[in-house]
């Protein structure tokens, strides 16, 4: 049985140590396959704070039940204000939280009047995203999707969708996953 390494998606969060340049990233996310595996990657690019790759780790088979899961990578991010992330999705900018925010910037971040929108992972980029849907600001989404848009009103994400999603049945869709096909 061969494994393989493929770009993945989550949602991330960055906190920063209170006092000090310390911050941990964290993805949260949940796997099509109870066989597959999420980590964090630090890329070789030589930059400050180090960029991230989002790895999913799959086999020739899948075991059909989600699974969910967390990882982390810490590291020294100086003053750092975000940290980059690679995804199914593309290039994505984590903010840095500091945990001394003052509560009411933490309630504006964490407003349950948000939504974001999502849409399949494809193994070749298009204009337009496909199966999009709308989620509330902090759901977790299934693995085969990546964050597309938000957040953001739900007034704006349905604008978002009739603007930028494709419409229509299973052959405007695409491929469903860029992995391995379940026979």
């Amino acid at each position: 049985m061969a494994s393989k390494e493929v770009l993945g998606t989550a949602n991330y969060m960055a906190i920063r140590s209170p006092g000090t340049s310390n911050v941990e990233l964290t993805a949260i996310g949940v796997l099509p396959c109870w066989n597959y595996q999420a980590k964090l990657v630090q890329r070789p690019e030589r930059v400050f704070p180090p960029n991230w790759d989002m790895v999913f780790v799959i086999e020739d088979f899948c075991l059909t039940a989600v699974k969910p899961f967390q990882v982390w990578a810490s590291m020294d991010a100086g003053n750092a204000t975000s940290i980059t992330v690679y995804d199914a999705g593309g290039r994505k900018s984590v903010p840095i939280y500091d945990p001394l925010l003052p509560v009411e910037d933490l309630r504006e971040a964490l407003s349950p009047d948000k939504y974001d929108v999502y849409a399949l992972v494809q193994p070749t980029p298009s204009k337009l995203h496909v199966g999009c849907i709308i989620v509330p600001h902090g759901s977790l989404v299934i693995g085969i999707y990546y964050h597309a848009f938000g957040p953001a009103s739900m007034d704006e994400c349905l604008k978002w969708k009739d603007q930028n999603c494709a419409r229509g049945g299973a052959a405007e869709r695409g491929p469903e996953v860029p992995w391995p096909k379940r026979h």
